[in-house]
């Protein structure tokens, strides 16, 4: 078997030294609470990027092109928030405007899914998102 030389070293063991809690500086300190909590999810995740809920079937253009289309009941996650709309991200990554007027919170969201169950009643994912606002 022939074999493959690197010049890249191979660490076993971290190269910085390891501390206890004690030994450590207060900035480090709370650099390492902050980073263990969102690790492990305890910062609420609605603060970093909300998520709203269509009302109606909306189209994302560009000009004249049609980019996205965003259908009535999609999550759309919010990264930024104006006065009269919030600026989107949809689940392909593009960003775009949508008027307050046509999204809700996912807390009042409840009457959206259940007009979608009424007319989709075997598509079972309007009945967790429907779950998911109360």
């Amino acid at each position: 078997m022939p074999s493959v030389k690197s010049s890249l070293p191979i660490l076993l063991e971290p190269s910085f030294p390891r501390q206890t809690i004690a030994q450590m500086s207060p900035l480090r300190i709370v650099l390492f609470i902050a980073m263990a909590s969102l690790a492990f999810g305890f910062v609420n995740a609605e603060s970093m990027n909300e998520r709203v809920v269509a009302r109606v079937e909306m189209k994302l253009t560009s000009g004249d092109d049609v980019v996205d289309v965003i259908e009535k009941g999609d999550l759309l996650t919010v990264a930024e928030e104006r006065d009269d709309a919030y600026i989107i991200l949809t689940h392909t990554g593009k960003r775009g405007a949508v008027a307050k007027v046509n999204a809700v919170k996912v807390a009042e969201s409840g009457e959206i899914y259940t007009d979608l169950i009424q007319r989709n009643p075997k598509e079972g994912r309007f009945y967790t998102l429907r779950a998911s606002a109360w």
